[in-house]
Formats: C-alpha cells, sequence, structure tokens
C-alpha cells in the first residue's frame, strides 16, 4: 500500500496475522476505542484496532511493532514512543487507519499533550513548528509526521496530507462510525477478537486492476474481518465475503497455490520450520465466504516473529 495499494497487500495480511498472533484476552483494565471511529474518513480501506494494555504484556510485542513499521506500517506508533509516550500506559488503545493510497493516521486519547508537545519540541529543535490547521492545535512531531489536537483528548498523528483530509471528512462529518453496515461488520470482526480486530475494504477500482494485470484470483474478495483472542494457545481468525461462492473458491486456490509455490516449496523456510506453522493454517470457504483460522502456541508464536519478514519476502 505505500508503495502501491496491491504491492503491500501481502504485507498487510501478515502485519495482521502477526498481530493476531499476539492477541489475548483483554484485561481488565482493556481500553476501549470505540469512540475513535468518528474521527475516521468514512473513505479509509483498513481500520485496525488495538488494545496495547493486553498487547503489551506478550514477550513478543515489541518484535511486532519493529515488523509493522518495517513493513510501512506503525510509524505513528514508533515516532510516539521515540517521543517519550508510553502506547500501554498512555494512550491504552489506538485506532489506525489507511487510505487505498497508503497514506496511514493514528487516533488515540491523551489526558493531555503537554509533555508530548514538549519532548518533540526537545527533539525538533529550531525543525519544530506549532500552530493551528482548520483551528485544530497541531505540532511537528518528526519531519513528515504531525500531531493534530482534535478536541476531547483525542489526537491524531499523520502526514499533512492525511490530516488535511481527515479533518476535511470531520468538517462534513464523513466519518466511519456513520459509514453505511461499518457497525455491523465491526461488531464481526470484534465477535473475533477484542483485543485486536479490524475491518478492511476492498474497492472495485482496486479489484479491476488487479484483474488486468493478470492477480485476479483474489480480486473477488470485497471486504475482510479480522481478530484475534485466547490465553496461552492463541487463535486468529479472518473471514473474507466474495462477490460470490465461485470467487471464494478462486481466492482459497490462489492463497493455496501462493503457500505451496513461495512457502512450502523454499528449502530456506522449510528448515527453519515453517511447516509447523502452514500446518496450523486451516482454510475453507461457505458461499462466498473465504474463512482462515489458526491457533498458535506460545513458543509457535515465537517462530512466527522471527520468520515474518522472510515470509512476507517469499510472498
Amino acid at each position: 500500500m505505500s508503495r502501491s495499494t496491491y504491492a503491500s497487500s501481502t504485507s498487510l495480511l501478515a502485519a495482521i496475522g502477526l498481530l493476531g498472533m499476539l492477541a489475548q484476552a483483554p484485561s481488565a483494565e482493556a481500553a476501549d476505542s470505540d469512540s475513535l471511529f468518528s474521527f475516521v474518513p468514512s473513505s479509509a480501506a483498513v481500520v485496525v484496532s488495538t488494545d496495547h494494555v493486553t498487547l503489551a504484556k506478550h514477550p513478543h510485542y515489541l518484535d511486532v511493532l519493529r515488523f509493522l513499521v518495517s513493513q510501512g506500517w506503525g510509524s505513528g506508533l514508533e515516532a510516539l514512543s521515540s517521543a517519550g509516550l508510553d502506547i500501554a500506559r498512555d494512550a491504552k488503545a489506538t485506532v489506525s487507519y489507511r487510505t487505498i493510497h497508503g497514506g496511514e493516521g493514528l487516533l488515540f486519547k491523551l489526558d493531555s499533550t503537554e509533555k508530548l508537545r514538549k519532548n518533540a519540541a526537545a527533539a525538533r529543535g529550531a525543525a519544530f513548528e506549532s500552530g493551528e490547521e482548520d483551528g485544530y492545535p497541531t505540532f511537528s512531531l518528526t519531519k513528515r509526521l504531525g500531531v493534530y489536537e482534535l478536541g476531547g483528548g483525542v489526537v491524531l498523528v499523520a502526514s499533512a496530507s492525511i490530516a488535511k483530509k481527515a479533518l476535511g471528512s470531520l468538517k462534513k462529518k464523513k466519518v466511519m462510525s456513520k459509514r453505511r453496515g461499518f457497525s455491523k461488520q465491526a461488531a464481526r470482526a470484534r465477535g473475533l477478537g477484542a483485543a485486536l480486530w479490524g475491518v478492511a475494504y476492498v474497492p472495485s477500482a482496486l479489484r479491476k486492476r488487479m484483474t488486468e494485470q493478470g492477480t485476479g484470483d483474489v480480486a473477488g474478495i470485497e471486504r475482510v474481518v479480522f481478530g484475534a483472542k485466547g490465553l496461552g494457545p492463541t487463535t486468529m481468525k479472518l473471514q473474507a465475503s466474495a462477490e460470490s461462492p465461485a470467487a471464494a473458491e478462486a481466492a482459497l486456490a490462489a492463497i493455496r497455490s501462493k503457500i505451496d509455490r513461495k512457502i512450502l516449496s523454499s528449502t530456506v523456510l522449510k528448515a527453519l520450520g515453517v511447516g509447523v506453522l502452514v500446518d496450523q493454517l486451516k482454510l475453507s470457504t461457505k458461499g462466498a465466504r473465504l474463512d482462515a483460522a489458526m491457533t498458535l502456541t506460545a513458543p509457535q508464536v515465537g517462530l512466527f516473529s522471527r520468520l515474518a519478514k522472510r515470509l512476507v519476502s517469499a510472498l
């Protein structure tokens, strides 16, 4: 998505998978991100809700964040951590989103941005900027990212271009919480796992382009919901809605073929134990829906985190 939406679609799925492997049952202090969807542009292609209070307890949490950044995701989280913000303690929950063109926005709540502003000013020095954008207080976090205070403690971290579009959508009330069908899809995703869940939409223009480029075996997928749950063994589930039962079957065949050709045929990956992970992946179809599920023990989670970059490269 950062280079082109299709080019990094496998990275997105791998990121979703890796995060899902680390999701546990929500703790008693798990944070609620529902109110943040009122600030996500309705045009967002992917929306992910993450409970960092829960995920931060997992020993591979930092490995996940590093992996996401390496794949073009999580730049906002990295910048906030560098500025001294403890995501799990200070923000508790985040909602991240991606546009169809790859732009990323990160939303969360803070009691006060004073410490963050002070640290950003110290780090940026003479390059630090502070002002307003459409009436919202803003300051620079990095050379590319800014912090936008949206009111009620809600904060957006994004590039200037993404923030401008987000503020425009907010002004016009074209937000995800009002998008037709989103509440239903969000409920489905949350039912799959409360610590981490998300919804991804595949625009018709992208599906058409995939078909034209000869990569249309999964072009029939219209949207995806995913989530993870479980203490000890953790189960990640993904449900992809296709335009027809035939499209779901075509996508299933394409995924199985890619696993065979790109992963299981690799002597290096096989030697590293990838077969153990593939054995845990269960794929099936039910009418026009493609289902994927994977349950991993704690040691297998560690194996997955170590092989994540290699798997993305192979795909």
